[in-house]
C-alpha cells in the first residue's frame, strides 16, 4: 500500500474512533463501576491511541524505531527544543485568544472540572499522557507516511490533522499551527522526542499556571472561569489582540531561529553540510567538493509523486465537518 494513502486511512480510522468509541467504552465503565473521570480519560487515551498503534505495528510489520522516530535527541537539540516550546507558547496563546473571541473554550471548562485533583495527577493526565499518545499517533504513525514528501507539505498535513484531531473549533486554529511546528521539528531533528517535549511544555504550562492561580488567588480563578472571551466588548477584544500580536511576533522569531539552527545541526550531523562558501559561480564547498546549489536542494525535495488529497483525506474532512457542524445544527433544531 502507498505510504500517504495508508497514513490518511489511519487518521480517518482514529477520527472515527474518537467520535464513536467513547460510547461503548462508557457502557463498559458503567458495568465495571468506573466513575472517576480521570481514570476514564486515561483508559480512553490507551484504547483510542495506544491500541491502534500496536495493531498498526503488528499488521504492517513496520520498523518501530523508524516509524516512531525513536532517536535520541542530542543535548544541543534538547535545549533548542525547550526554547522552541517557549516560542510555541506565545504563538498558541495568540491563536487560542483569537479563537476564544468566536468559540466557547470547552477545554477550559474541562480543566476547571478536574482542577481539584493533585497537581501531579493533572500533569500526568493533561501534559504527560497526550504528549505520548497523541504524538505517537500524529508525529509517529501518520507523519511516517509522509517521509517521501517535503517537510513543508508533511508538516502542513500533520498540522491540519492535529487541528481536526481535537474535535473542537476553539482549539482548531492554534492546534493546526502547533501541529505544523511539531511535525516540522520532528522532520528536522529526526526525533519524536522533540515534539513530545514541546507538547509537554504547552500543556504543562497551562496546568501549572492554573494550579498557581488556584493557590495564590482562587477568587480570581473563579471569576476568570465565569468570563467568556466570546462575550467581551469589541474594544476589549481589540486591546487583547494587539497585546497578543507582540508576543506572537516574539514567538515566531524564536521558532524561525530555532528551526534554522536545528536544521543546520542536522545537516552537519548527516554530512549534508560541513562549511558553505559561496563564490561568483553560485557553487559552494561541501566536504572539500564543489556541488551546484540546485544539486544540494534535490536532497531536500520530495521523492514521491503520490497524491496527498486522496479519498481518506477528503472523507476525513467531510466527516469532521459533519460531526462539528451538521450534527450540532440538527440537534439544536430538534431541541
Amino acid at each position: 500500500m502507498r505510504n500517504v494513502l495508508r497514513a490518511n486511512k489511519y487518521f480517518l480510522i482514529i477520527l472515527i474512533l474518537e467520535v464513536f468509541m467513547p460510547i461503548p467504552l462508557s457502557f463498559i465503565y458503567k458495568i465495571l463501576g468506573i466513575t472517576d473521570i480521570k481514570l476514564m480519560l486515561a483508559l480512553n487515551h490507551f484504547m483510542l491511541f495506544i491500541v491502534p498503534a500496536i495493531i498498526y505495528v503488528l499488521v504492517t510489520k513496520c520498523n518501530v524505531k523508524e516509524t516512531f522516530r525513536l532517536k535520541k535527541l542530542p543535548i544541543k537539540d534538547f535545549f533548542l527544543v525547550i526554547l522552541l516550546g517557549i516560542g510555541c507558547l506565545f504563538i498558541t496563546n495568540f491563536f487560542g485568544l483569537i479563537s476564544g473571541f468566536i468559540f466557547e473554550n470547552n477545554i477550559g471548562e474541562f480543566i476547571t472540572s478536574i482542577n481539584s485533583s493533585p497537581y501531579i495527577i493533572l500533569l500526568l493526565l493533561v501534559a504527560v499522557m497526550p504528549s505520548i499518545t497523541e504524538e505517537i499517533t500524529l508525529r509517529g504513525v501518520i507523519l511516517s507516511g509522509y517521509n517521501e514528501k517535503s517537510k513543508f507539505k508533511a508538516a502542513l498535513v500533520s498540522g491540519l490533522f492535529f487541528g481536526m484531531f481535537h474535535l473542537d473549533f476553539q482549539q482548531f486554529v492554534y492546534a493546526t499551527v502547533l501541529g505544523f511546528i511539531l511535525a516540522y521539528t520532528v522532520r528536522v531533528t529526526g526525533s519524536i522526542f522533540s515534539s513530545m517535549i514541546i507538547h509537554f511544555i504547552i500543556n504543562g504550562t497551562s496546568i501549572t499556571l492554573n494550579k498557581l492561580m488556584q493557590v495564590v488567588s482562587p477568587a480570581s480563578l473563579d471569576s476568570a472561569a465565569d468570563v467568556s472571551l466570546k462575550n467581551l466588548a469589541i474594544n476589549e477584544k481589540i486591546t487583547l489582540a494587539i497585546g497578543g500580536l507582540f508576543w506572537l511576533a516574539i514567538g515566531i522569531l524564536i521558532a524561525v531561529f530555532v528551526l534554522r539552527k536545528l536544521q543546520r545541526l542536522s545537516d552537519i550531523r548527516n554530512g549534508i553540510v560541513k562549511e558553505i562558501v559561496y563564490d561568483e559561480d553560485s557553487v559552494f564547498t561541501l566536504r572539500d567538493e564543489k556541488v551546484n546549489i540546485e544539486d544540494n536542494r534535490m536532497v531536500r525535495k520530495e521523492t514521491s509523486r503520490e497524491r496527498i488529497i486522496d479519498w481518506p483525506f477528503v472523507l476525513s474532512i467531510v466527516f469532521y465537518l459533519i460531526i462539528m457542524i451538521i450534527i450540532p445544527f440538527i440537534i439544536r433544531k430538534i431541541v
